[in-house]
Formats: structure tokens, sequence, C-alpha cells
């Protein structure tokens, strides 16, 4: 599935949509083509974010979230007052007397996914050749059986200096991240317009983890496993100070032109470190905006795509 945007001049604003069913065949790949916006990653901290929201680890590969399930040691509460002027008291990510783990559970059978969600810098506005474009997304499984997690508060602050905190109550949630160690980010320059009726003659490449066409789509920009890029410095997974599982890469534009770029994110059915177990299936739906000139499906190799 791809969705196409443009690289351009000063950005404007966007609406989300509702999400977009994916009619993809056994396949791995899941794209969109985007503009450049600013980064919003999380403040540095030494002190590892906490595992909030319902995880499940689909490939046995964790990303070793700290405290223990059901265990929750809440020692240094922090105060703020919020926006209808009430004094709350939260216990914030990064400290180190503060842990807690949502449940979360390696898979003991295929997990297929129910949405993809695309990260809000690449879905809220239209994405300048000036700024790094920081590309997020999450993939989410609706649950049969309701998991744990803790709510979470925003104590302030915004983008980068933003504040997240557990109340300390926990809920049971419908849904839980995935996290698949067999992911792939690829991102390529249409060489022709998204509206070109010859672009749906591209073929995906699950050997390479790109798309092919001739005079259509250009080699990859960026063609990275997550595996590869633990260290933060390239396409990798992280726990968020929300809680949540995000896979993100921070994109520079720098020395790009303006133009339309397919963002592709695979399954990969040749992962070097598990067995593929993550699968996209026609039930998958995608969150996209209401910018997307065009929504290309189109089988991969096996895994599934959205």
């Amino acid at each position: 599935m791809s969705i196409i945007r443009s690289i351009s001049g000063p950005p404007r604003r966007t609406r989300r949509h509702a999400a977009a069913a994916v009619a993809v065949p056994a396949a791995t790949t899941a794209s969109a083509a985007i503009a450049l916006p600013s980064s919003s990653i999380a403040a540095e901290t030494t002190v590892a974010n906490n595992l909030s929201f319902p995880t499940i680890w689909a490939e046995g590969v964790t990303l070793s979230p700290r405290g223990t399930f059901g265990s929750p040691v809440l020692a240094v509460p922090y105060e703020f007052t919020n926006s209808t002027g009430d004094t709350v008291t939260v216990y914030l990510q990064g400290v180190e007397e503060n842990s807690w783990q949502a449940e979360n559970a390696v898979a003991s059978a295929p997990v297929n996914v129910s949405q993809i969600d695309w990260g809000d810098s690449l879905e809220s506005r239209a994405l300048p050749l000036t700024s790094p474009i920081r590309v997020e997304a999450t993939l989410l499984e609706d649950l049969t059986t309701p998991m744990t997690g803790f709510t979470m508060l925003s104590a302030g602050g915004s983008q980068s200096t933003e504040k997240f905190g557990a109340t300390g109550e926990t809920y049971p949630s419908s849904q839980a991240d995935i996290y698949s160690a067999c992911a792939r980010l690829t991102i390529q320059r249409l060489d022709v317009s998204r509206d070109d009726p010859y672009l749906s003659r591209i073929k995906w490449d699950a050997a390479t983890g790109q798309w092919t066409g001739t005079g259509l789509v250009a080699a990859p920009i960026v063609n990275s496993g997550v595996w590869s890029g633990g260290d933060g410095s390239g396409f990798s997974a992280e726990i968020t100070g929300g809680g949540n599982v995000v896979y993100g890469y921070n994109w520079s534009p720098t020395g790009l032109s303006a133009g339309d770029y397919r963002i592709t994110f695979s399954l990969d059915p040749n992962c070097p470190v598990a067995t593929l177990n993550t699968f996209i299936t026609s039930a998958t739906t995608v969150h996209t905006t209401t910018e997307t000139a065009a929504v290309t499906l189109a089988a991969a190799g096996r895994g599934g795509s959205g």
C-alpha cells in the first residue's frame, strides 16, 4: 500500500480521515510517499522508558522493557496543573525509581496486523525540504482477550520537551502494539508523477526490499532492516515517552530535490534474526490523510502490506 506525498515548499495543515482498507495478498510491504517534517524525538534520558501499552513480540525478540508486569514501583511522584486547573499527580518516565510494565507476551501463533498507523509527522502537514523528517510507524493487533495497560498523561512540554507519566491506574486494552524483528524501511523517489498511470506497473522485489520499474521509481535512498539500527542512528524501534512501541527513522532531506517519494514499511521474509511471524492481510487497515493522491495496492512477498 502506497501513500503518495510530495516534497514541496512551506507546509500546510491537513486532516486525518478514516482508515482505508488494505487489500493485499500475502505480502511483506507497507509503503507511503511523503514530504519532510520536523523531527519529534523524546528528550534524552539515561533511564529507558517504561512499557505502558500492551505489546506482542511477534518473533520472540523483545525490546527488554524495564520493570516487571504486575509489580510496578511508583516511588517518585510529580505534580502538575492540567488544562482545567486541577492538580494532577503522575510518575514520570525517565526516573530510575519509577518502573512499571504493561502486559506483554511472545506470540504463540502467527500475528496478523489489524492496523498500521503512520506517525503524525507524516500525516499532519505537507513536508518541506528544509526540515528533517521523523518517519514513524506503529503496528497494532486487535485482541480477543484484553491485555493490561497503564494510563498515561502528558505532564507538559511539546515535541522534544514533552514529559509523560503514569497515573498508577491500569485498564484493559482491546489492542496491543506489535513488535516484529523483521521490519524493513525503504525510501525511493518516484521518477514520474504520482498520477502517472504507468506507476501501477512497478513491482515489489522481496529479495532486495525495494520497488522496481525502469523510468518509474529510483533506487532506494534508504533500505534498512530494524535489526541493523539498534543504536538509534538508523531504522530502529523504541519504547516512546508515552510507553508505546514505535518504529522510527530520522530522515535528512539534504541533497534531495522536490518531488514524490515512496516510503515502504515491509516485513522481510529473509529476516536474518528470526523467522518471520508477522503478516499484513486484506483485513489490515491503514491511517492515511486527506492529501493522499493515490493509494496503490500491490502484492509483494509473504507477509503483508499496509
